[in-house]
């Protein structure tokens, strides 16, 4: 099992506190990535898994600091999931055995659910249906990754890294759906400002769009520069019809979303031609 952590030591307790309750016969270890956390995480933390171990990053971002954490394991199967999020007590269990049980399957990966949110007040994440491909919840064979050499670390910000890696992944077999390999991820508060920063994270898309543009269908026709747009649009627009309840909702959307759309804006121009081959 990997996790990358950084600045959040009081959710990884609780994340490590649920890995540590497993219930499951099988041999296992805990490679936790502290990826440049200001102070360093502790090698000592109370209630994490007995003979876990703590591997150093330099804060390079997810994609390196998982691709750290499974070079340094030893087991057949690398599980990843987060530090905001608690894995059921079933979570490793569950995983294997549909691997052990569906020898062709490249990979695996379960529901991931979160409590109720406001989305113009909090960020959280949710997959209840295959091809939801969240790093908080994905497993794969190690000679899996072997082949792939694990995540793509060219993308610009922290996103998009897992559908890639499952994208390529399904090229050497199906991953599949264990419900059993539950996560609850953990909503966290953000104010509008924050909410508009994840504008950026479209200009990772732009390269996901890119490298898979078989992927989406009728959308492949699209200009890679429209892709991030077309989400910001269909997301935003879900957001109004379940979270807008009043003028001043209204008005919190109207501010999150010119500055979302004015944070993608500023990135395209610098991501709209980058070459990104797959590899």
């Amino acid at each position: 099992m990997v996790v990358p952590t950084r600045d959040r030591v009081e959710s990884l307790h609780r994340t490590l506190r649920a890995l540590a309750a497993q219930r499951t016969g099988r041999e296992w270890e805990l490679v936790v990535v502290d990826d440049g956390s200001s102070p360093p995480v502790p090698g000592d933390l109370a209630g994490a898994p007995a003979g876990w171990r703590l591997v150093r990053g330099t804060g390079e971002g997810p994609a390196r600091a998982r691709n750290r954490g499974w070079a340094e394991a030893r087991g057949r199967v690398v599980l990843f999931t987060d530090d905001d999020v608690e894995p059921a007590d079933s979570w490793l269990e569950s995983a294997c055995a549909y691997l052990d049980a569906n020898p062709d399957a490249a990979g695996v990966e379960g529901p991931t659910e979160s409590p109720p949110y406001d989305r113009l007040r909090a960020m959280s994440v949710e997959s209840h249906a295959p091809g939801g491909f969240l790093t908080a919840n994905l497993g794969f064979r190690r000679d899996v990754l072997d082949k792939l050499d694990g995540f793509y670390e060219g993308f610009p910000f922290p996103h998009c890294e897992d559908y890639d890696l499952a994208f390529r992944a399904e090229a050497l077999g199906p991953i599949g759906f264990a419900p059993g390999m539950r996560v609850l991820h953990h909503p966290r508060p953000m104010a509008p400002a924050e909410l508009a920063r994840r504008g950026r994270l479209g200009a990772s898309e732009i390269v996901l769009f890119r490298r898979h543009r078989e992927r989406y269908g009728r959308a492949r026709r699209l200009p890679a520069v429209a892709f991030p747009f077309v989400n910001a649009l269909v997301e935003w627009w879900g957001v109004a019809r379940s979270d807008v309840h009043s003028a001043r909702d209204a008005a919190r959307w109207a501010r999150i979303v010119g500055g979302y759309l004015a944070h993608l804006s500023a990135q395209v121009p610098r991501h709209a031609r980058r070459h990104t081959r797959l590899t």
